[in-house]
């Protein structure tokens, strides 16, 4: 009997002791899990917020782009825009859905909106489930860049053959001069990045040679500058392949009121003098609703600022030894989606200045227009047609700058790329923008209070 309880004690004890242990890694368990949850949730919270922050800069950037898109199309899209502050404008972007029920918000500055050089503030914002707001502050400063800051630019195909020449003057400093106004800072290349779309075969470039990516072919030719040493031919140091640029299609613009046809009708001959524009006087604008032709020895003069738009597929051709003149403070520009034949003795600038001469084509189907410039005409221009295919054969001499879908230079022709079109703008504002700082504010001492923009 003593030995039965005593057994029974021993069992019980024994259950008593393991009922212990289990409670004891039943706590243990426990605490780990409730460990391990509080690490997973501080791993989600972290998560969550490393995805808030990556978002926000995404958000703050995407604000950016609409405030670079805005400067570069001001004539239309400010809208929705404020300027509170003066010289700058101010937007704010609502509803912007991060998923998980958030939707954050972008405030926007543009500080220095109508200069060269704006700078653009953006900072997203979200308020999380706690109640918290967290944000992101980006800012980016820009600079004005010309349409025309390389020299002679192709979308497509840029071919050089013969015995072609390139350099570079600056007009600034007055008429090119092989001996006292001649560099080598013009770019000439294609943007295109596919391969075969820079060939070079009997040309001397004295300047640079870019592509959007593969590498140009150069044959029987030279490629320097004044720092190239004499044994070099081809100097790879001025040769790039990460040259890139944006050509909106240009548009012409809206001719009611302007003067239909030029005075006794659009085809001059014999040796007849037309003239257009007055010195000092103000714009004429004339809309041609039929071919321009100068044909014989005849010259079409423009002694004022005077713009020229074309009829829908109307041609401008100058031939035999005939002639369109600038003359005194003369300026032409014209708008065409035609196409233009330059010979006779071309279109003379008599101000050495190329700005003072533009052409716009305004074909928006690529290879849809065609220039040529041939004989042993002169051309001083700025010559901005993104879909047209341009062609210089013969002995033309030109000045200025070129954007085009194809280029091609045959012959002996020239081609002097005028410095001072680097700052020049087709409008009263940049035609691009190029990036020269992009900082995140992460100080609140660094950061710019932008509500203080809003009204």
């Amino acid at each position: 009997m003593n030995n039965s309880r005593k057994q029974y004690s021993i069992n019980q004890s024994q259950r008593g002791s393991a009922l212990i242990i289990t409670l004891f890694f039943a706590i243990v368990i426990s605490a780990i899990v409730g460990i391990y949850i509080k690490l997973a949730t501080g791993d989600l919270k972290l998560a969550d917020r490393a995805f808030m922050y990556n978002a926000l800069i995404h958000l703050a950037e995407e604000g950016a782009e609409e405030a670079t898109w805005a400067l570069l199309n001001d004539n239309v899209d400010w809208t929705g825009w404020t300027e509170a502050v003066t010289g700058s404008k101010a937007k704010i972007i609502t509803g912007l859905d991060l998923g998980n029920g958030k939707a954050g918000t972008v405030y926007v500055v543009v500080e220095d909106f109508s200069g060269s050089n704006p700078t653009i503030y953006a900072e997203a914002q979200v308020q999380l489930p706690s109640g918290k707001i967290v944000s992101k502050q980006i800012m980016i400063e820009l600079s004005g860049r010309s349409l025309f800051a390389d020299g002679m630019i192709a979308r497509d195909t840029l071919t050089l053959g013969g015995s072609v020449s390139v350099d570079s003057y600056d007009s600034s400093l007055g008429a090119y001069n092989a001996i006292t106004n001649r560099n080598a800072n013009v770019t000439i290349g294609s943007i295109s990045t596919s391969p075969n779309k820079v060939v070079i075969n009997g040309a001397n470039i004295w300047g640079y040679i870019g592509t959007g990516e593969s590498t140009p072919t150069i044959t029987n030719s030279t490629v320097k500058g004044p720092e190239t040493p004499a044994e070099v031919t081809v100097d790879p140091n001025r040769i790039s392949s990460s040259l890139s640029a944006q050509f909106e299609d240009p548009v012409a613009p809206d001719t009611t009121g302007y003067t239909i046809d030029l005075p006794g009708g659009n085809s001059i001959s014999g040796t007849d003098v037309v003239n257009i524009g007055t010195a000092s006087g103000p714009l004429e604008e004339y809309f041609l609703t039929a071919d321009l032709r100068v044909g014989a020895s005849a010259t079409l003069r423009v002694n004022g600022p005077v713009v020229i738009v074309m009829d829908t597929n109307k041609s401008i051709d100058v031939i035999g030894t005939a002639k369109i003149e600038i003359i005194g403070d003369g300026s032409l520009t014209f708008y065409t989606d035609g196409d233009i034949s330059i010979g006779g003795v071309g279109i003379f600038n008599d101000t050495t200045v190329p700005s003072n001469i533009i052409i716009y084509g305004t074909e928006t189907i690529a290879g849809g227009q065609t220039i040529s410039l041939a004989s042993s005409a002169s051309l001083q221009a700025v010559i901005y047609t993104p879909n047209a295919n341009i062609s210089f054969s013969g002995t033309p001499d030109s000045f200025g700058a070129i954007v085009a879908n194809t280029i091609s230079m045959s012959g002996s022709s020239t081609f002097h790329y005028d410095e001072a079109l680097a700052n020049f703008y087709s409008g009263s504002k940049p035609d691009a923008y190029e990036m020269n700082n992009w900082l995140e504010l992460s100080d609140i001492a660094d950061k710019v209070n932008l509500t203080s923009y809003f009204p």
